[in-house]
């Protein structure tokens, strides 16, 4: 006779696969230990400070969010389950006092290899940047000044600061390695590229100097500093390309790879057909078909462009539009134009816009040149596209291992955050804790950074998931359960904080929602 089978459960006690590590940190500082364990479970943690319990830390990973010198000491971790317990090795955490902040000069923002850039570099960076987006913005109907408003206002505002910050960089580099080699751009050569991309402007435009000057009163400017501005920022193209061919040195192409190059990029050396047109338009088509008789009565079309066109763009210019291939405008508009013969002039054309008369005044056919026609072409291209990534690379290279101080601390704790997601943290929360800057929106910032760090945490869990068993998979992925969950408790109390500072923000409200439905187990709503 044969009994019924028995199930044989064999329990293991604790072993430590990873042991907490040793740290030092500023008073202020964040200083997190973790351990991973293995064993049956349930495991429970206990950390110690030189031997005593500490209270309520009692997950695989312990965090003091702000260290003081009396923190300072050898913790420990006691791992139990059923079979037994086992204590980690001890890792010891040294708290050093807060340094003492350096009389910074007035208006300096940042010092690379001990050269020194002022604000007014900084601000000059920042406010082309920003124009860049607003141009951007406005090509999509909108006004960038919106989105520069309350909470998350303040973050983009931060992120053009920190594009500024690294232009700031860039620039300090080059100037510094243009210095050690004696790279020198002289006036000659400055006025015959600036007279070079002038004349270029103007003819890209269709327009004379005396209509640029116009354009620019309207909108305030002059045409002195138009060109003021326009030859400083040439001489830094002109310094960088002359640094750039010192760092790269002289690039040596074979036949056979030009023609590689050229093979995979062919259809960039082709042009699509493409047509050069004016128009006029109008809110209704009444008036259209009053500005068709008087054109057909012989008026000048550029001369009622200026008049009638409700263009404010091509209106100013006579109604000219330049070259534009397919794809370009609205279908309406696209059809009639390529439809037409060069001086000829549409009907009236109906679109989303209004009511158009559309004259054409040049076009050029689609073309597939062969290698040979465009040969000093891909040359160029190829060298100048091999040259760009050896500099970027040297210029990656020159940023990690440049002196730089960064004499801000707001921007400094951001530029922080950029390249380590826990340094921005520890460096936020010392401003916060030591009161260094007056920051409205300091710990809506906080806590969105804070929810960076949970955000990365919870992206390494996916790959772990997603990678095949190993015997450490579930002690690490209990370790990063503990970080998302302590993030997000961070992030969530930084917000709190947020709320009380500034008040009623639409941006911490749903932030706070968010991360309250992911703590009750619902879907996690990104930022």
């Amino acid at each position: 006779m044969t009994s019924d089978a028995a199930m044989l459960t064999v329990n293991t006690p604790p072993s430590i696969t990873a042991h907490p590590a040793a740290q030092t940190v500023r008073v202020g500082e964040q200083a997190t230990f973790t351990v991973a364990a293995t064993g049956t479970a349930p495991l429970t943690y206990q950390w110690k400070r030189d031997g005593v319990d500490i209270a309520g830390a009692a997950r695989a990973s312990h965090t003091i969010a702000a260290a003081a010198l009396a923190d300072a000491g050898a913790y420990t971790v006691v791992v139990t389950n059923a079979c037994g317990e086992v204590t980690s090795a001890a890792a010891t955490l040294t708290v050093t006092p807060p340094p003492v902040a350096p009389v910074v000069p007035s208006g300096l923002v940042v010092t690379v290899n001990r050269r020194p850039l002022g604000r007014d570099v900084f601000d000059d960076v920042r406010a082309a940047i920003v124009n860049y987006y607003a141009r951007l913005y406005a090509q999509f109907g909108l006004d960038i000044r919106v989105f520069l408003t309350g909470a998350r206002g303040r973050l983009l505002e931060l992120q053009f600061d920190l594009a500024a910050l690294d232009g700031l960089l860039n620039r300090g580099l080059v100037e510094g390695e243009a210095e050690r080699r004696g790279i020198v751009v002289s006036p000659e050569e400055l006025e015959a590229e600036f007279q070079t991309q002038y004349a270029a402007l103007l003819q890209s435009h269709g327009i004379t100097e005396a209509e640029l000057a116009r354009r620019l009163q309207d909108e305030g400017l002059t045409l002195d500093g138009f060109k003021q501005e326009g030859r400083e920022t040439i001489a830094e193209q002109l310094l960088l390309q002359a640094v750039e061919r010192a760092v790269v040195g002289p690039l040596t192409l074979t036949q056979d790879e030009l023609r590689a190059y050229f093979e995979e990029r062919r259809a960039d050396y082709g042009t699509e057909e493409e047509v050069e047109a004016s128009h006029i338009l109008v809110g209704t088509e009444a008036e259209a078909k009053a500005i068709l008789a008087e054109l057909e009565a012989g008026a000048d079309f550029a001369e009622l462009a200026r008049a009638r066109s409700t263009d404010p763009g091509s209106g100013a210019l006579g109604g000219r539009l330049g070259w534009f291939g397919r794809g370009r405008m609205v279908p309406e508009f696209e059809e009639a134009a390529f439809a037409l013969q060069v001086g000829e002039r549409s009907g009236i054309v109906q679109s989303q816009f209004g009511f158009h008369i559309i004259l054409l005044t040049n076009r050029r056919e689609a073309t597939q040149p062969g290698f040979e026609e465009v040969a000093d072409r891909v040359r160029a291209d190829a060298e100048a596209e091999i040259s760009g990534e050896m500099f970027a690379e040297w210029l990656a290279n020159a940023k990690r291992t440049a002196a730089v101080v960064i004499h801000d601390p707001l921007l400094d704790a951001m530029h922080k955050q950029s390249l380590d997601p826990d340094l921005g943290i520890a460096a936020l929360v010392r401003i916060r804790d030591e009161r260094v800057v007056e920051e409205r929106y300091l710990s809506f910032i906080i806590g969105w950074a804070y929810e960076e760090r949970m955000g990365n945490a919870q992206a390494e869990k996916s790959r772990l998931e997603a990678e095949p068993d190993t015997p450490d998979r579930a002690a690490r992925l209990a370790v990063l359960d503990v970080v998302i969950g302590e993030a997000r408790a961070a992030a969530l109390a930084a917000y709190r904080q947020a709320l009380a500072d500034v008040g009623e923000d639409k941006e911490i409200v749903d932030r706070i929602a968010a991360l309250e439905a992911a703590a009750a187990g619902q879907p996690f709503a990104p930022r």
